[in-house]
């Protein structure tokens, strides 16, 4: 993984987070049901905050990820393929920040 690619994706989710913090409510939506009505909330700081975090946390899992590879030489040929995924992974969490 190049690894400056969801770099800038984090730093926008937090800078959205960062800002919107002020004017979140004290009970964030965190789940919605069916129905499309939320049913589970949870404190405004975690939130806020969570999806960044748990960016931050898979940041270092996918660069963690390719040295398990037991055919390393194999992964260079799938390497643009799992850059595409995860700037889809961080595009797809990105969105709930929005």
């Amino acid at each position: 993984m190049k690894k400056y690619v969801p770099i800038p994706i984090i730093v926008v989710t937090f800078l959205i987070g960062l800002f919107s913090f002020p004017y979140s409510p004290a009970k964030v939506a965190t789940h919605w049901g069916v129905s499309g009505q939320a049913d589970g909330f949870s404190p405004k700081l975690f939130g806020t905050f969570f999806v960044p975090v748990l960016m931050i946390a898979m940041y270092f899992l996918f660069l963690f990820l390719p040295s398990t590879d037991p055919y390393k030489k194999n992964f260079n040929q799938f390497r643009k393929y799992y850059n595409s995924f995860i700037v889809l992974i961080y595009s797809f969490f990105s969105i709930y920040m929005v």
